[in-house]
């Protein structure tokens, strides 16, 4: 699937004029990709041809964003274009405006899921299941218990999967924004 990736952004900037982006889910997972476009044992590397279509920019923690974005820019403008590879909530996502040129065209690989272990989104997802338990358990006299299409009280089955799938809206919605936030970043 990695070489497949690949070989479609290989073909998108045999096709695409100046500018493309390719956000990613997390700095691990860009850095793991570009590891492996550049280890594969074809002659030259998937990550030699990409560079030879294009030039290559990548987002990392420690460079500057603003200089990453400044030789990219510079790069289209002087008509090589440009292949950016970056990060869905990284440096180069936050307040920059790749319309025109800069991102004619725009690829997301993966979904940006927070990491559901992490201490953070575990006391997250149970404030949410928990505060949903309590409303939908609240005294049958605030009508809280019953739902538009079913005039009786939840069962505490009910109750439970409800709160479940209230957390898990709450995750994926999480994950969701991160992919707008990217989207919108593209006039």
């Amino acid at each position: 699937m990695v070489v497949e990736l690949a070989r479609a952004v290989l073909n998108i900037c045999t096709v695409v004029p100046d500018g493309i982006v390719v956000f990613f889910p997390s700095y691990a997972y860009l850095s793991s990709i570009v590891a492996i476009w550049s280890q594969l044992t074809s002659t030259p590397t998937l990550f030699d041809r990409l560079g030879a279509k294009k030039p290559i920019f990548s987002e990392s923690k420690t460079e500057s964003a603003e200089q990453v974005l400044a030789q990219y820019a510079h790069a289209i403008d002087t008509g090589k274009g440009g292949l950016l590879l970056s990060v869905i909530g990284g440096k180069m996502s936050e307040g920059i405006n790749f319309s025109d040129r800069l991102g004619r065209c725009v690829v997301i690989v993966g979904l940006p899921f927070p990491n559901i272990n992490s201490a953070d989104w575990k006391a997250k997802l149970e404030y949410i299941e928990s505060a949903t338990t309590e409303r939908l358990t609240a005294p049958l006299t605030s009508s809280s218990t019953l739902t538009p299409s079913s005039p009786t009280p939840l069962t505490p089955a009910q109750i439970q999967q409800q709160a479940k799938t209230a957390s898990l809206s709450f995750y994926e919605n999480a994950c969701m924004r991160a992919d707008s936030w990217e989207v919108a970043g593209l006039d």
